[in-house]
């Protein structure tokens, strides 16, 4: 397949088109795959149980893959400002599970969130 974005080429998108097509989907290759990972972690009966996973994280995701450039979403999920911090790594995606790479990439990108969005709060599941 080809990778319509280019941004796809990168590792950790590799990592996480892997993880999709082990969980049984099929990549979409005109959205960043770590972000498609983080949507099908973010369905009913996945990672829902994490309070840090919450609907503020879930609309973050979403705003980020569908009205985000694609190259300043991959920027901000890795850190790529700060070549002395990665966020995450190819190989965090990698290892287990597609829940479990999913969830790395979920935890990056609430680390992300909470250092560089004022206003940025976990929000408590509904009771």
């Amino acid at each position: 397949m080809t990778e319509q974005l280019s941004q796809n080429k990168h590792p950790v998108h590799q990592a996480a088109k892997s993880q999709l097509q082990k969980a049984g989907v099929a990549p979409n290759p005109s959205k960043l795959y770590a972000h498609q990972l983080m949507q099908w972690g973010l369905e009913p009966d996945r990672l829902h149980q994490d309070p840090r996973f919450g609907p503020s994280l879930q609309d973050n995701v979403a705003a980020m893959s569908n009205q985000w450039d694609p190259q300043r979403a991959h920027e901000f999920l890795l850190n790529a400002s700060n070549p002395d911090f990665e966020a995450i790594s190819p190989e965090q995606v990698k290892k287990g599970s597609p829940e479990s790479g999913a969830a790395e990439l979920l935890n990056a990108l609430h680390s992300q969130l909470q250092e560089k969005v004022p206003g940025y709060a976990i929000q408590p599941p509904p009771v």
